[in-house]
């Protein structure tokens, strides 16, 4: 199933994804973000002075990647700022507030088997 693209784009700095690098949870980060990057492939553009590397992939994960960084300010403030930046066509402009989650399908999953069902609710 291939995802829809986010018509924002999302750009985060070399120098930001660097530091956050150096750190254990921004180490997997910056793995994350850099995982659908082709080395030859990779979108770069100035953000205010910075070359920063677009995200790129399937929306979900875009999003997911963007809230990571912008919620890592707040849980940890210690960490190194991870500026990230998104641009609607308008201008790059830096993010604070992640982008609205994806919504779930109206028809859920139902389970045929009760003790299976029973299992996971308590997982």
């Amino acid at each position: 199933m291939e995802w829809e693209r986010l018509a924002m784009r999302y750009a985060v700095p070399l120098v930001d994804l660097d530091a956050a690098w150096r750190t254990p949870a921004g180490s997997a980060l910056v793995e994350a973000t850099l995982d659908d990057q082709e080395h030859d492939d990779a979108d770069v553009v100035t953000v205010h002075g910075k070359d920063a590397i677009v995200l790129r992939g399937p929306g979900p994960r875009v999003a997911a990647i963007v809230a990571a960084f912008v919620a890592a300010v707040a849980v940890a403030p210690s960490a190194p700022t991870v500026r990230v930046f998104a641009n609607d066509g308008a201008g790059w402009y830096r993010v604070t507030v992640a982008p609205a989650a994806v919504e779930l399908p109206e028809e859920q999953p139902v389970f045929e088997d009760d003790e299976a069902e029973e299992v996971l609710a308590h997982a």
